[in-house]
């Protein structure tokens, strides 16, 4: 009965929702645009091991790798202008639903409005995504009007689209570093865009690999889901969440064809990995723009090449790529005591002494338990006289929720002195972090949804945002 309330109020949500967007968006078809006439029929731009086609009439994107393969190709556009309208909701009643299909083409932008509920204050999931909805009008882009040739060997195009209000693209296709080719659209004018999406041919043979840390699968074929960092370890419904979500989330992924996607934007993403269709896969960026890079090669090679461009994470020390024992906090939410947890860590350090098991870090998550009863320092002195490294569990983020995970007094200097997240599309947080040396300065970024991944070294482009 819960559930089918939840799915009734989301329909009546949606249907007010897709009414208010509808209020100002143009039922007309879309006038027929001109191409000029001096303009080829293609253009490439060359970025050594990778080079990218545009067709100009229709417009279209065709990516190659160095022997001139073709790796990666725009969806053709089909139709004319459609409504959007789409449902996500956290129980998992809804799933993630296209109530209209979407709209597939090499490029796409949806005008409308973008409403999120999240989870009031409550234990554990507090501001996981309770439902989400959106709704407007689809349109793509048509023919290429004008090109400026770069000096980076790079191309500035000037795009029609269908909006019959006359709204252009300007696209940007140019070298990006190492063999990589990297795609910028931004909209004049820009206002009133709430997704911006690009669609790409597919197929069956496809495995597309990484998204970052997710609770369903390696392989994100067939599975249609948002980029949002989320709290969903419950199995009970009004907490669970959907199946793709995870607490660490990248926006990239490697794509058995074989090349590296990378879709550089902060904002709230969404991906049909050949979910409602066989033959294609889209992306769409809740933001008036969209910025992505795609690097040809098998995986090696493209993350060698995506990495160079993001900021590549430390090789960690031999010890941290052997084996770890982990004690997790199984029962923990039932009420496991201090001591209990305590003798469970003692029980498990005395059967790998006596099995004589391989391990060179062991870890414990409830640390603050040990802390309550004044053991936590016994216990890290016990893993290191066993020969093992301690790795204890930590949030990167201050807060003062009564969990004792953080320190109230450094939550008190975040907040006044305004480290905090201050505007509501502003998913990006800043942590404090004392003291860091002078190199380190602008590394301690967390991000949220679509951005470069946890932490961006200094000069990666994971601090820009917008379109």
């Amino acid at each position: 009965m819960f559930h089918r309330s939840i799915a009734l109020a989301a329909a009546a949500a949606a249907g007010s929702l897709l009414a208010t967007s509808l209020i100002s968006a143009p039922t007309t078809t879309a006038a027929a645009t001109t191409t000029q006439a001096a303009l080829p029929a293609s253009l490439v731009v060359d970025a050594g091991g990778a080079s990218a086609e545009i067709t100009t009439a229709p417009f279209g994107l065709a990516f190659r790798d160095a022997s001139g393969n073709e790796v990666l190709d725009s969806v053709p556009g089909e139709g004319g202008p459609t409504l959007s309208l789409h449902l996500s909701d956290l129980l998992g009643t809804l799933g993630d639903t296209d109530v209209v299909p979407s709209r597939y083409a090499p490029i796409t932008f949806t005008t409308g409005n973008v409403v999120m509920i999240q989870e009031p204050q409550f234990p554990s999931v507090t501001a996981n995504p309770f439902l989400n909805l959106s709704a407007g009008m689809t349109y793509s882009l048509t023919d290429v009007l004008a090109s400026t040739r770069l000096d980076d060997g790079g191309v500035r195009l000037t795009v029609a689209t269908d909006d019959p209000t006359g709204r252009r693209a300007i696209v940007e296709v140019r070298p990006d570093k190492g063999d990589a080719v990297r795609t910028r659209v931004q909209f004049r004018p820009a206002t009133g865009i709430a997704f911006v999406g690009a669609g790409f041919t597919s197929g069956e043979d496809e495995a597309f690999h990484g998204f970052g840390g997710r609770r369903n699968a390696i392989d994100q074929a067939g599975e249609s889901f948002f980029n949002w960092i989320e709290q969903t370890i419950f199995d009970v419904p009004v907490l669970g969440g959907q199946p793709q979500t995870g607490w660490y989330q990248q926006a990239q992924f490697v794509s058995s064809r074989p090349y590296g996607f990378f879709l550089e934007q902060s904002e709230l993403s969404r991906w049909r990995m050949r979910s409602d269709r066989d033959d294609a896969w889209q992306v769409q960026s809740n933001s008036p723009g969209l910025r992505f890079t795609v690097a040809p090669g098998a995986a090696p090679e493209a993350i060698r090449t995506l990495t160079a461009i993001t900021g590549r994470t430390p090789v960690p020390p031999r010890w941290q790529v052997a084996p770890i024992f982990a004690q997790t906090l199984s029962g923990g939410t039932t009420g496991k005591s201090p001591e209990d947890y305590e003798a469970e860590i003692r029980a498990s350090i005395a059967k790998i002494d006596e099995l004589d098991l391989p391990y060179q870090a062991f870890s414990f998550e409830a640390w603050w338990l040990l802390q309550r009863i004044g053991k936590l320092d016994d216990i890290i002195a016990l893993i290191k006289s066993h020969g093992m490294h301690p790795i204890v569990y930590f949030r990167a983020w201050a807060g003062n929720d009564g969990q004792g995970l953080e320190d109230d007094a450094a939550f008190a200097t975040a907040k006044a002195e305004g480290y905090g997240a201050t505007r509501a599309k502003r998913f990006a947080v800043r942590l404090l972090r004392h003291p860091r040396p002078p190199q380190a300065r602008g590394a301690a970024r967390l991000h949220q949804p679509g951005d470069r991944g946890v932490v961006a070294r200094p000069g990666a482009r994971g601090a820009r945002r917008g379109g």
